[in-house]
Parts: C-alpha cells; sequence; structure tokens
C-alpha cells in the first residue's frame, strides 16, 4: 500500500515539477578565475521554483552511461515542453536552445569565465538546486577534445549531491548544493579557442526521471612544459684535447704514485713517535661519534640514553619494547624534571655546606648545673609532760 501511494505521490509531482538545476559556479584547484555552465544566463531569478525562474535550465538526452553521452544538452524550459504556452515561455520556435561549446566558449573566454585545473587536482562545482528533482547524485564525464563529441572520460566524484536514484531530495530545494570532481593525473585536454589550447569540457547529470539535468562546464588544463635537455656534442676538436688531457693526467697520477717508494726509512720514523697519540685519537672519535649520535637523535626527535632512562623509571622491559621506546618520541616533561633534579642538587649542597659551617662556629654548650640539695627539715621536740 506504502509503495502504491509513494509511486502515485511521485507520479503527482513530477508534472508540477518544472526544475530543476543550475550550475552556476566553477573553480578549479590551480587558479581563480569561475566559470559556469554553458546556458547558464545571470540575468534569470532564483528566487522561486516557478518557470518564470527556470528559463536556462539544462536538459539532456541521453540517460545511459557515459560511453552513450553527445553534445551538450539544450535549455529553456525543457520540463514543460508539453505546454508550450505556460507562462514564462518564450515564442515556441525559440524554446529549444542547444549548448554549443563553438559559440558559447569564446564568450567565457572573453569574460575570464574559464577555471584552471591541473592533472590531479579538482574542479568545484555549484549547484543551485530550484526543487526537488534537481537533486543528485550526479555522474560526469569528460571530453578531451573541447567539442562535447563525446564524453568517454570517467572522473571520480570527491563530494557528491545528496538524493534518491531518482534524483529527488525536497530539502536543499532553492539552495545552493557544493559538488567536486577529481582530474584524472593522465588527462589531456586538445580543444582549442583562441589563446587557449588545452581546453576540456565536463558533463554532469542526475537521474531525474523528467530530465536528466545537469551542465556542460568548460575548463583549462594547465600544462607544465618541461625543461630542456642539453645535447651532448659528438665529434670535434674539443673532445679529442679531453681525451688527450686526461691521458696526461693518467701519466702524471702515475709518476706521482712511483715518488714515494724511493725514500721508505723516513716513513717509519713518525709512526713511532706517534704511538702515543694514537689512543688519545681513538678516545677522541669515539666521544665526537657519541656527541655526533645524541645530537642526530635531537633532530630526529628520538630520545637520549638519559632520556630514555626517564622513560623507563628504572623498570625492567624486553627486547621488543625497549626497541620501541628507543624509537618513539622525546618525552616532553624530560627537561623540567632535569631543572628541578638540578637546583634539589644544588639546593641540598647549599644546606651541606650550611650546616658543616654552623657545626664549626657554634660553641660547645655549657654542661648543665645541678640544683643544690635543700636542707632537711628540722623535727620538732616533744614536749615534756607536767
Amino acid at each position: 500500500m506504502r509503495s502504491t501511494l509513494s509511486a502515485i505521490s511521485v507520479a503527482f509531482l513530477i508534472p508540477s515539477i518544472a526544475g530543476h538545476c543550475v550550475f552556476i559556479d566553477t573553480v578549479g584547484d590551480s587558479g581563480r578565475a569561475r566559470g559556469y555552465g554553458l546556458g547558464v544566463d545571470f540575468r534569470v531569478c532564483r528566487t522561486d521554483g516557478g518557470t518564470n525562474c527556470q528559463r536556462d535550465i539544462t536538459v539532456f538526452a541521453q540517460t545511459g552511461s557515459q560511453s552513450t553521452w553527445k553534445n551538450c544538452g539544450k535549455t529553456h524550459m525543457q520540463a514543460d515542453r508539453a505546454n508550450p504556452a505556460a507562462a514564462g515561455f518564450d515564442h515556441p520556435q525559440n524554446r529549444d536552445i542547444p549548448n554549443l561549446p563553438a559559440t558559447q566558449i569564446p564568450k567565457m573566454i572573453e569574460q575570464g569565465a574559464i577555471p584552471l585545473v591541473s592533472n590531479g587536482g579538482y574542479l568545484n562545482i555549484t549547484i543551485h538546486q530550484v526543487n526537488v528533482d534537481g537533486a543528485g547524485p550526479f555522474r560526469c564525464g569528460i571530453n578531451s577534445d573541447g567539442l562535447a563529441t563525446d564524453f568517454k572520460i570517467v572522473p571520480t566524484m570527491l563530494q557528491q549531491a545528496p538524493g534518491d536514484r531518482l534524483g529527488l531530495f525536497n530539502d536543499n530545494s532553492l539552495k545552493r548544493v557544493p559538488i567536486r570532481v577529481a582530474i584524472p593525473a593522465d588527462l589531456k585536454c586538445t580543444g582549442a579557442y583562441g589563446t587557449k589550447k588545452s581546453i576540456c569540457i565536463l558533463r554532469c547529470q542526475n537521474p531525474a526521471a523528467n530530465g536528466p539535468f545537469g551542465s556542460c562546464m568548460p575548463f583549462e588544463l594547465k600544462v607544465t612544459t618541461p625543461p630542456p635537455k642539453e645535447e651532448k656534442k659528438k665529434g670535434g676538436k674539443g673532445d679529442k684535447e679531453d681525451k688527450g688531457g686526461k691521458k696526461g693526467k693518467k701519466k702524471q697520477e702515475e709518476e706521482e704514485e712511483e715518488e714515494p717508494e724511493e725514500e721508505p726509512e723516513e716513513e717509519e720514523e713518525p709512526e713511532e713517535e706517534e704511538e702515543g697519540g694514537d689512543d688519545e685519537e681513538e678516545v677522541d672519535e669515539e666521544e665526537k661519534r657519541r656527541k655526533f649520535k645524541l645530537v642526530r637523535r635531537q633532530l630526529a626527535g628520538k630520545p637520549t640514553e638519559e632520556e630514555i632512562d626517564f622513560l623507563k623509571g628504572g623498570e625492567k622491559f624486553t627486547a621488543e619494547e625497549d626497541r620501541a621506546i628507543r624509537a618513539g618520541r622525546r618525552p616532553s616533561m624530560f627537561a623540567k624534571y632535569k631543572e628541578r633534579k638540578l637546583h634539589a642538587k644544588n639546593e641540598g649542597k647549599g644546606k651541606a655546606k650550611g650546616a658543616s659551617v654552623a657545626t664549626q662556629k657554634r660553641p660547645p654548650k655549657p654542661a648543665a648545673r645541678k640544683p643544690a640539695a635543700k636542707p632537711a627539715a628540722k623535727k620538732p621536740a616533744p614536749k615534756k609532760g607536767n
């Protein structure tokens, strides 16, 4: 029963909806130029869903996959094509106006309204959804020759417009809805219009039953030219001179290597004198290595040995846990801990020094005097009797 009612309600809505969506803004990832969909007329109102505010809606003929798409559709009240006398219509002979890239793209170039994108970049699109059947989801295809002959290149949708399988979503009516389309990394655009030599066209459409509705949007692909390769000269006097120079250098090196063999005795003397210095050099090298490792770990953000001891806190860990601690981040509280530790150490030293000085200067306490013994009380003499 519910499905029957919903089908009736959708069937009731579609004839009364003359929609549907207009692609009013496009901007690429590589420039500030802002474009729009072919056939869009900014003089048309966007304040309500009536026929007078839908004069530049685009509708397409093909509803299948992108491989079957051709041209850029038509504008001018296509949703009410069954009622030529409807309000807002122009003369019936002029109501089906095709969107022709050859006539509209040059005007957009004069306006500076061709967005610039890069390989692997994206195109941001703003859609004005007129009413319920101007919703998503949208499917898109790219034409590489700038003539809209086919749209076989299928890009990825990075951001999609809400909507069901019939392109219906009433919550966004008379609202602006953003979508984002990814530009393939290997895309090549060959469309040539005046000074622009790398124009492509993106076509997006929804699955609306009385559509599909959408738009064609031209964009320019940013072309980066690689630096010219240096050409090596083959044959010439310079090469021969270089070869001769290399041979001369080799002979000089051989002669220099032979000279020290004549006096081998002189080379042995400094080795005997510098026996004690070798140990010092080894110690210095080890110290340098240790400091280098410490600095490198600090720069890399890994904990030093002192910080590792702080992290472990005197507990025992497995070899795997130890490796994880050493590969982890430096403790942020270690500097404060070290500062407090140093402060406490210095404070303890100060107290110890003060105590030793006090014990040296303080004289010995005199022995306490015992209080003098009180004389024993005299007993009264007994009275003589009468």
